[in-house]
């Protein structure tokens, strides 16, 4: 079938597509949203829900839900620092300063945040990992990361501030390159779906949140820099580690 070929025969084409699918499903969101003047959750919800269509209707017809990490996980060992930012947003937003987004509010955010954890798990580390991993893991993890970070930065059109973007390109390279290595080395992305939606569930389940306009506070900065270093020093050392083992167990080539 054409759409399994492609990625075969041109990986980069491949993660163009999806990279520009990505692009293109907020694109339409921001324009819908703005014409009938609705709110900025309603743009990513939008957003998310059509990307959420395309990557299961995707994975369905490339008979690749196992392929991309749907199976059973066996390094449980390897969570320990991926795991970490969850238990650090859970305390501040249970512990911090400020109310909880009211019961209605709060729902559409669990629902929100659920689908984006399974969107962009299932492309960059999923699909696109997959794909360019034949051309060279440590080129896969690197360019999944790059892309993952940049995506982020459509977040200043929805108002963020600048600042605060370029933060977060940072941390998401950090945090997709040390979860790219986690995928890679286990064979599985449901652990990372599931940390990736709360985190950000927990990050971001207070009024206001969703479009953050502030500025970090020093101890805010001080976590990041801390995640960056880290994520990136776990990466580099499970990638080798995941290098070393395919060169004394090459895995068979999948069909698709």
């Amino acid at each position: 079938m054409e759409h399994v070929s492609l990625h075969r025969r041109h990986p980069y084409l491949f993660v163009g597509i999806l990279e520009a699918t990505v692009v293109g499903a907020f694109v339409v969101a921001g324009v819908v949203t703005r014409r009938l003047g609705m709110s900025h959750q309603a743009l990513y919800g939008i957003g998310f829900a059509i990307l959420t269509v395309i990557t299961v209707i995707l994975l369905t017809r490339m008979r690749w839900w196992k392929e991309v990490g749907f199976r059973p996980l066996g390094k449980y060992h390897l969570l320990w620092l991926p795991a970490l930012p969850v238990l650090v947003a859970m305390f501040e937003a249970l512990f911090g300063d400020g109310e909880l987004l009211p019961g209605t509010a709060l729902l559409f955010m669990l629902g929100l945040t659920a689908v984006n954890g399974f969107v962009e798990e299932v492309i960059y580390r999923g699909l696109m990992l997959r794909v360019l991993a034949a051309r060279g893991i440590w080129r896969a993890v690197i360019i999944t990361s790059l892309v993952f970070a940049i995506t982020h930065s459509m977040n200043v059109l929805a108002g963020w501030n600048p600042e605060k973007v370029l933060w977060q390109l940072c941390y998401s390279f950090a945090f997709g390159f040390g979860w790219a290595a986690f995928a890679l080395r286990t064979g599985t992305i449901w652990p990372l779906i599931l940390i990736h939606f709360l985190n950000n569930f927990f990050s971001l389940c207070r009024p206001g949140s969703i479009v953050q306009t502030g500025s970090f506070s020093p101890v805010g900065r001080g976590i990041i820099a801390f995640y960056i270093v880290a994520f990136v020093a776990y990466g580099v050392i499970v990638t080798r580690s995941h290098v070393k083992a395919q060169g004394a167990h090459p895995e068979p080539d999948q069909a698709g």
